[in-house]
Protein backbone atom coordinates (compact mmCIF):
# COMPACT_ATOMS: atom_id res chain seq x y z
CA UNK A 1 0.00 0.00 0.00
CA UNK A 2 1.15 3.52 -0.70
CA UNK A 3 0.20 4.56 2.85
CA UNK A 4 0.17 2.55 6.06
CA UNK A 5 -2.90 0.45 6.70
CA UNK A 6 -4.18 -1.14 9.90
CA UNK A 7 -7.30 -3.30 9.98
CA UNK A 8 -9.51 -3.02 13.02
CA UNK A 9 -10.99 -6.43 13.80
CA UNK A 10 -13.02 -5.80 16.98
CA UNK A 11 -12.67 -5.74 20.75
CA UNK A 12 -11.16 -8.40 22.99
CA UNK A 13 -12.73 -9.63 26.24
CA UNK A 14 -10.87 -6.95 28.19
CA UNK A 15 -12.38 -4.24 25.98
CA UNK A 16 -9.13 -3.48 24.12
CA UNK A 17 -9.29 -3.06 20.33
CA UNK A 18 -7.79 -5.87 18.28
CA UNK A 19 -6.19 -4.76 15.02
CA UNK A 20 -3.94 -6.18 12.32
CA UNK A 21 -0.83 -4.18 11.36
CA UNK A 22 0.04 -3.86 7.67
CA UNK A 23 2.46 -6.82 7.56
CA UNK A 24 -0.23 -9.10 9.00
CA UNK A 25 -2.51 -8.12 6.09
CA UNK A 26 -0.14 -9.90 3.70
CA UNK A 27 -0.67 -13.26 5.43
CA UNK A 28 -3.47 -15.79 5.07
CA UNK A 29 -6.52 -15.46 7.30
CA UNK A 30 -9.25 -17.92 8.21
CA UNK A 31 -12.56 -17.03 9.88
CA UNK A 32 -14.19 -19.93 11.73
CA UNK A 33 -17.70 -20.18 13.11
CA UNK A 34 -21.00 -22.04 12.86
CA UNK A 35 -23.60 -20.85 10.30
CA UNK A 36 -25.27 -17.62 11.37
CA UNK A 37 -22.63 -16.59 13.94
CA UNK A 38 -21.53 -13.52 11.96
CA UNK A 39 -18.46 -14.57 9.95
CA UNK A 40 -19.54 -12.45 6.99
CA UNK A 41 -21.31 -9.56 8.71
CA UNK A 42 -18.97 -9.36 11.72
CA UNK A 43 -15.59 -9.89 10.01
CA UNK A 44 -15.70 -9.90 6.21
CA UNK A 45 -17.84 -6.79 5.76
CA UNK A 46 -15.83 -4.61 8.18
CA UNK A 47 -12.53 -5.71 6.57
CA UNK A 48 -13.94 -5.07 3.09
CA UNK A 49 -15.19 -1.66 4.23
CA UNK A 50 -11.75 -0.63 5.52
CA UNK A 51 -9.89 -1.88 2.43
CA UNK A 52 -12.22 -0.28 -0.12
CA UNK A 53 -12.19 3.00 1.81
CA UNK A 54 -8.44 3.11 2.39
CA UNK A 55 -6.63 6.18 1.06
CA UNK A 56 -4.25 4.10 -1.08
CA UNK A 57 -7.22 2.65 -3.06
CA UNK A 58 -5.86 -0.92 -3.18
CA UNK A 59 -6.97 -3.31 -5.91
CA UNK A 60 -7.81 -6.96 -5.35
CA UNK A 61 -9.87 -10.02 -6.18
CA UNK A 62 -13.22 -10.90 -4.60
CA UNK A 63 -14.67 -14.39 -5.12
CA UNK A 64 -18.43 -14.50 -4.60
CA UNK A 65 -19.36 -17.56 -2.55
CA UNK A 66 -22.83 -16.85 -1.14
CA UNK A 67 -24.59 -14.60 -3.64
CA UNK A 68 -24.80 -11.38 -1.62
CA UNK A 69 -21.15 -10.33 -1.19
CA UNK A 70 -21.12 -8.49 -4.50
CA UNK A 71 -23.83 -6.16 -3.13
CA UNK A 72 -21.58 -5.24 -0.20
CA UNK A 73 -18.65 -4.50 -2.54
CA UNK A 74 -20.93 -2.29 -4.64
CA UNK A 75 -22.23 -0.47 -1.55
CA UNK A 76 -18.74 0.40 -0.28
CA UNK A 77 -17.48 1.32 -3.76
CA UNK A 78 -20.43 3.71 -4.09
CA UNK A 79 -19.74 5.21 -0.66
CA UNK A 80 -16.07 5.87 -1.47
CA UNK A 81 -16.63 6.91 -5.12
CA UNK A 82 -14.89 3.81 -6.48
CA UNK A 83 -17.61 2.34 -8.71
CA UNK A 84 -15.37 2.95 -11.73
CA UNK A 85 -12.75 0.70 -10.08
CA UNK A 86 -15.19 -2.20 -9.81
CA UNK A 87 -15.01 -4.89 -12.52
CA UNK A 88 -17.60 -7.69 -12.35
CA UNK A 89 -16.75 -10.93 -14.16
CA UNK A 90 -19.70 -13.20 -14.82
CA UNK A 91 -20.68 -15.46 -17.76
CA UNK A 92 -22.43 -13.29 -20.33
CA UNK A 93 -21.23 -10.09 -18.63
CA UNK A 94 -19.39 -7.15 -20.25
CA UNK A 95 -15.89 -8.32 -19.28
CA UNK A 96 -14.17 -11.00 -21.35
CA UNK A 97 -11.06 -12.72 -20.03
CA UNK A 98 -9.02 -15.65 -21.31
CA UNK A 99 -7.28 -17.31 -18.31
CA UNK A 100 -4.88 -19.02 -20.75
CA UNK A 101 -3.57 -15.69 -22.11
CA UNK A 102 -1.28 -15.17 -19.09
CA UNK A 103 2.38 -14.77 -19.98
CA UNK A 104 3.62 -17.74 -17.98
CA UNK A 105 5.12 -21.03 -19.16
CA UNK A 106 2.91 -23.75 -20.73
CA UNK A 107 3.89 -25.98 -17.80
CA UNK A 108 2.54 -23.44 -15.29
CA UNK A 109 -0.74 -23.04 -17.21
CA UNK A 110 -1.20 -26.80 -17.55
CA UNK A 111 -0.53 -27.21 -13.83
CA UNK A 112 -3.17 -24.55 -13.05
CA UNK A 113 -5.70 -26.44 -15.20
CA UNK A 114 -4.92 -29.61 -13.25
CA UNK A 115 -5.38 -27.76 -9.94
CA UNK A 116 -8.75 -26.41 -11.08
CA UNK A 117 -9.85 -29.86 -12.29
CA UNK A 118 -8.90 -31.48 -8.97
CA UNK A 119 -10.67 -28.70 -7.08
CA UNK A 120 -13.86 -29.49 -8.98
CA UNK A 121 -13.51 -33.17 -8.06
CA UNK A 122 -12.61 -32.51 -4.45
CA UNK A 123 -9.12 -34.02 -4.70
CA UNK A 124 -7.31 -36.79 -6.52
CA UNK A 125 -7.85 -40.50 -6.07
CA UNK A 126 -4.37 -42.14 -6.15
CA UNK A 127 -5.77 -44.68 -8.64
CA UNK A 128 -6.44 -41.82 -11.09
CA UNK A 129 -3.01 -40.18 -10.82
CA UNK A 130 -1.76 -41.63 -14.14
CA UNK A 131 -4.75 -40.26 -16.09
CA UNK A 132 -4.59 -36.84 -14.39
CA UNK A 133 -0.92 -36.33 -15.24
CA UNK A 134 -1.43 -37.73 -18.76
CA UNK A 135 -4.13 -35.08 -19.27
CA UNK A 136 -1.75 -32.41 -17.94
CA UNK A 137 0.89 -33.52 -20.46
CA UNK A 138 -1.65 -33.16 -23.28
CA UNK A 139 -2.65 -29.66 -22.13
CA UNK A 140 0.98 -28.59 -21.76
CA UNK A 141 1.95 -29.67 -25.27
CA UNK A 142 -1.19 -28.26 -26.90
CA UNK A 143 -0.59 -24.88 -25.23
CA UNK A 144 3.03 -24.94 -26.40
CA UNK A 145 1.91 -25.91 -29.92
CA UNK A 146 -0.55 -23.01 -30.18
CA UNK A 147 2.02 -20.52 -28.91
CA UNK A 148 4.63 -21.71 -31.41
CA UNK A 149 2.20 -21.31 -34.30
CA UNK A 150 1.73 -17.68 -33.19
CA UNK A 151 -1.84 -17.55 -32.01
CA UNK A 152 -3.58 -17.32 -28.66
CA UNK A 153 -4.83 -20.51 -27.05
CA UNK A 154 -8.28 -20.74 -25.49
CA UNK A 155 -10.21 -23.53 -23.75
CA UNK A 156 -12.07 -24.06 -27.02
CA UNK A 157 -8.77 -24.51 -28.91
CA UNK A 158 -7.60 -27.13 -26.41
CA UNK A 159 -10.90 -29.00 -26.71
CA UNK A 160 -10.81 -29.05 -30.52
CA UNK A 161 -7.13 -30.09 -30.75
CA UNK A 162 -7.56 -32.83 -28.13
CA UNK A 163 -10.63 -34.35 -29.79
CA UNK A 164 -9.99 -33.83 -33.51
CA UNK A 165 -7.10 -35.59 -35.26
CA UNK A 166 -7.73 -33.47 -38.36
CA UNK A 167 -7.40 -30.18 -36.43
CA UNK A 168 -4.27 -31.41 -34.63
CA UNK A 169 -2.72 -32.54 -37.92
CA UNK A 170 -3.33 -29.11 -39.47
CA UNK A 171 -1.73 -27.39 -36.49
CA UNK A 172 1.32 -29.71 -36.65
CA UNK A 173 1.75 -28.89 -40.36
CA UNK A 174 1.55 -25.20 -39.48
CA UNK A 175 4.24 -25.76 -36.84
CA UNK A 176 6.54 -27.42 -39.39
CA UNK A 177 6.09 -24.44 -41.73
CA UNK A 178 6.85 -21.99 -38.90
CA UNK A 179 10.05 -23.81 -37.88
CA UNK A 180 11.17 -23.96 -41.52
CA UNK A 181 10.95 -20.15 -41.66
CA UNK A 182 12.28 -19.60 -38.11
CA UNK A 183 15.06 -22.13 -37.33
CA UNK A 184 15.51 -20.69 -33.81
CA UNK A 185 12.17 -22.28 -32.83
CA UNK A 186 13.24 -25.82 -33.77
CA UNK A 187 14.56 -26.80 -30.34
CA UNK A 188 11.30 -25.89 -28.64
CA UNK A 189 9.20 -27.42 -31.43
CA UNK A 190 11.09 -30.72 -31.23
CA UNK A 191 9.50 -31.59 -27.89
CA UNK A 192 6.00 -30.97 -29.27
CA UNK A 193 6.70 -33.09 -32.36
CA UNK A 194 8.01 -35.98 -30.22
CA UNK A 195 4.88 -35.80 -28.06
CA UNK A 196 2.60 -35.63 -31.14
CA UNK A 197 4.14 -38.80 -32.58
CA UNK A 198 3.61 -40.60 -29.28
CA UNK A 199 0.04 -39.27 -29.11
CA UNK A 200 -0.73 -40.31 -32.71
CA UNK A 201 0.46 -43.89 -32.16
CA UNK A 202 -1.06 -44.35 -28.69
CA UNK A 203 -3.35 -47.37 -28.22
CA UNK A 204 -6.90 -46.13 -28.92
CA UNK A 205 -8.49 -47.23 -25.61
CA UNK A 206 -5.81 -45.48 -23.58
CA UNK A 207 -6.04 -42.42 -25.82
CA UNK A 208 -9.83 -42.28 -25.40
CA UNK A 209 -9.44 -42.36 -21.61
CA UNK A 210 -6.91 -39.49 -21.65
CA UNK A 211 -9.15 -37.43 -23.97
CA UNK A 212 -12.04 -38.03 -21.56
CA UNK A 213 -9.87 -36.76 -18.71
CA UNK A 214 -8.95 -33.59 -20.67
CA UNK A 215 -12.45 -32.80 -21.90
CA UNK A 216 -14.21 -33.50 -18.59
CA UNK A 217 -12.86 -30.15 -17.40
CA UNK A 218 -12.87 -28.24 -20.72
CA UNK A 219 -16.55 -29.09 -21.29
CA UNK A 220 -17.43 -26.55 -18.60
CA UNK A 221 -16.12 -23.73 -20.81
CA UNK A 222 -17.10 -25.12 -24.22
CA UNK A 223 -20.67 -26.39 -23.77
CA UNK A 224 -22.16 -23.01 -22.74
CA UNK A 225 -22.29 -20.11 -25.20
CA UNK A 226 -22.06 -17.61 -22.31
CA UNK A 227 -18.94 -19.30 -20.90
CA UNK A 228 -17.33 -19.35 -24.36
CA UNK A 229 -18.07 -15.67 -24.88
CA UNK A 230 -16.68 -14.65 -21.48
CA UNK A 231 -13.72 -17.01 -21.00
CA UNK A 232 -12.63 -17.93 -24.56
CA UNK A 233 -12.07 -14.55 -26.28
CA UNK A 234 -9.26 -13.92 -28.72
CA UNK A 235 -6.70 -11.30 -27.71
CA UNK A 236 -8.39 -8.44 -29.59
CA UNK A 237 -11.77 -9.34 -28.02
CA UNK A 238 -10.64 -9.45 -24.36
CA UNK A 239 -11.93 -6.55 -22.26
CA UNK A 240 -10.40 -7.47 -18.88
CA UNK A 241 -6.77 -6.32 -18.73
CA UNK A 242 -5.56 -8.97 -16.28
CA UNK A 243 -4.41 -8.73 -12.68
CA UNK A 244 -1.26 -6.70 -13.34
CA UNK A 245 -3.54 -3.93 -14.54
CA UNK A 246 -5.85 -4.56 -11.57
CA UNK A 247 -3.04 -4.12 -9.01
CA UNK A 248 -1.40 -1.18 -10.78
CA UNK A 249 -4.63 0.80 -11.16
CA UNK A 250 -6.43 -0.24 -7.97
CA UNK A 251 -9.22 -2.22 -9.67
CA UNK A 252 -11.55 -4.37 -7.55
CA UNK A 253 -12.32 -7.53 -9.53
CA UNK A 254 -15.45 -9.39 -8.42
CA UNK A 255 -15.99 -12.90 -9.79
CA UNK A 256 -19.76 -12.93 -9.43
CA UNK A 257 -20.33 -16.68 -9.74
CA UNK A 258 -21.82 -18.16 -6.54
CA UNK A 259 -21.57 -22.00 -6.59
CA UNK A 260 -25.26 -22.26 -5.72
CA UNK A 261 -26.08 -20.70 -9.11
CA UNK A 262 -23.17 -21.81 -11.32
CA UNK A 263 -22.16 -25.14 -9.77
CA UNK A 264 -18.86 -26.67 -10.91
CA UNK A 265 -18.23 -23.78 -13.30
CA UNK A 266 -17.98 -21.41 -10.34
CA UNK A 267 -15.35 -23.59 -8.64
CA UNK A 268 -13.33 -23.90 -11.87
CA UNK A 269 -13.31 -20.17 -12.62
CA UNK A 270 -12.64 -19.21 -8.98
CA UNK A 271 -9.61 -21.55 -8.84
CA UNK A 272 -8.12 -20.25 -12.10
CA UNK A 273 -8.72 -16.60 -11.16
CA UNK A 274 -7.22 -17.08 -7.69
CA UNK A 275 -4.10 -18.77 -9.10
CA UNK A 276 -3.70 -16.02 -11.72
CA UNK A 277 -4.04 -13.34 -9.02
CA UNK A 278 -1.52 -15.05 -6.71
CA UNK A 279 1.02 -15.48 -9.53
CA UNK A 280 0.69 -11.82 -10.49
CA UNK A 281 1.03 -10.60 -6.90
CA UNK A 282 4.06 -12.81 -6.20
CA UNK A 283 5.64 -11.82 -9.50
CA UNK A 284 5.69 -8.21 -8.34
CA UNK A 285 7.84 -8.98 -5.30
CA UNK A 286 11.16 -9.25 -7.13
CA UNK A 287 10.34 -6.12 -9.15
CA UNK A 288 9.52 -4.20 -5.96
CA UNK A 289 12.81 -5.38 -4.41
CA UNK A 290 14.66 -4.18 -7.49
CA UNK A 291 13.07 -0.72 -7.24
CA UNK A 292 13.86 -0.53 -3.53
CA UNK A 293 17.50 -1.50 -4.04
CA UNK A 294 17.80 0.90 -6.96
CA UNK A 295 16.53 3.71 -4.72
CA UNK A 296 18.92 2.69 -1.95
CA UNK A 297 21.87 2.62 -4.34
CA UNK A 298 20.99 6.07 -5.65
CA UNK A 299 20.70 7.34 -2.08
CA UNK A 300 24.20 6.04 -1.30
CA UNK A 301 25.45 7.70 -4.47
CA UNK A 302 23.98 11.03 -3.32
CA UNK A 303 25.98 10.84 -0.06
CA UNK A 304 28.98 12.28 -1.88
CA UNK A 305 27.13 15.62 -2.03
CA UNK A 306 26.93 17.97 0.91
CA UNK A 307 23.70 17.96 2.97
CA UNK A 308 22.87 21.44 1.67
CA UNK A 309 23.02 20.30 -1.97
CA UNK A 310 20.90 17.20 -1.26
CA UNK A 311 18.25 19.18 0.63
CA UNK A 312 18.04 21.86 -2.07
CA UNK A 313 17.64 19.17 -4.75
CA UNK A 314 14.85 17.61 -2.66
CA UNK A 315 12.97 20.92 -2.31
CA UNK A 316 13.36 21.62 -6.02
CA UNK A 317 11.97 18.19 -6.96
CA UNK A 318 9.03 18.46 -4.56
CA UNK A 319 8.06 21.80 -6.07
CA UNK A 320 8.45 20.50 -9.62
CA UNK A 321 6.53 17.24 -9.06
CA UNK A 322 3.09 18.89 -9.18
CA UNK A 323 3.83 20.23 -12.67
CA UNK A 324 5.17 17.04 -14.27
CA UNK A 325 3.04 14.88 -16.56
CA UNK A 326 1.23 11.95 -14.90
CA UNK A 327 3.31 9.37 -16.80
CA UNK A 328 6.53 11.02 -15.52
CA UNK A 329 5.35 11.30 -11.92
CA UNK A 330 6.61 7.85 -10.90
CA UNK A 331 10.18 8.81 -11.83
CA UNK A 332 9.87 12.07 -9.87
CA UNK A 333 8.58 10.13 -6.85
CA UNK A 334 11.56 7.74 -7.05
CA UNK A 335 13.96 10.70 -7.22
CA UNK A 336 12.30 12.28 -4.17
CA UNK A 337 12.44 8.99 -2.26
CA UNK A 338 16.16 8.58 -3.04
CA UNK A 339 16.89 12.13 -1.88
CA UNK A 340 14.86 11.70 1.31
CA UNK A 341 16.76 8.49 2.03
CA UNK A 342 20.06 10.25 1.36
CA UNK A 343 19.18 13.04 3.81
CA UNK A 344 18.38 10.45 6.47
CA UNK A 345 21.54 8.44 5.78
CA UNK A 346 23.61 11.61 5.74
CA UNK A 347 22.74 12.29 9.36
CA UNK A 348 23.94 8.82 10.34
CA UNK A 349 27.06 8.68 8.18
CA UNK A 350 28.95 11.93 8.76
CA UNK A 351 31.38 10.31 11.19
CA UNK A 352 34.72 9.41 9.50
CA UNK A 353 34.74 5.83 10.79
CA UNK A 354 31.47 5.13 8.99
CA UNK A 355 32.74 6.12 5.54
CA UNK A 356 34.16 2.64 4.95
CA UNK A 357 30.85 1.02 6.03
CA UNK A 358 28.88 3.26 3.66
CA UNK A 359 31.21 2.46 0.76
CA UNK A 360 30.84 -1.28 1.38
CA UNK A 361 27.06 -1.00 1.72
CA UNK A 362 26.87 0.95 -1.54
CA UNK A 363 28.87 -1.74 -3.35
CA UNK A 364 26.84 -4.60 -1.87
CA UNK A 365 23.53 -2.89 -2.66
CA UNK A 366 24.52 -2.36 -6.27
CA UNK A 367 25.55 -6.03 -6.62
CA UNK A 368 22.18 -7.19 -5.29
CA UNK A 369 20.35 -4.73 -7.53
CA UNK A 370 22.18 -6.02 -10.61
CA UNK A 371 21.55 -9.66 -9.61
CA UNK A 372 17.82 -8.98 -9.29
CA UNK A 373 17.79 -7.24 -12.67
CA UNK A 374 19.34 -10.33 -14.26
CA UNK A 375 16.86 -12.61 -12.46
CA UNK A 376 13.89 -10.50 -13.61
CA UNK A 377 15.14 -10.47 -17.21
Amino acid sequence: FSSTIRLEIGTAKDGEWVSLPEKACYQGMVVVGAPGTGKTSGVMYPILHQLVGHASKPGGLVLEAKGNFRDAVETYCTRYHRLDDMQIIRPGGPYKYNPLSRQVSPSALASDLTSAMLNVRGGMDPKEAFWVYAAEEVNRNLIRLCRLTSHDVTFEDLYVLATSEVALGQEIRRLRNVTAESPELRDEARGVLVWEEKWRTMEWRMKTSVIGEVTSFLNIFVDSAEYRKTFCPKRNEATFGGFQDCLNKGRIVVVDMPPGEFGLGAISVATLMKLAFFDTALGRVSSDNTRHLEGLYRAFYLLKHSPTVVESKLKELELRRAAVKPDERDKADRDILALEMAVKLKCDCLQPELVRVVSKAKSETYKRYRALQVADA
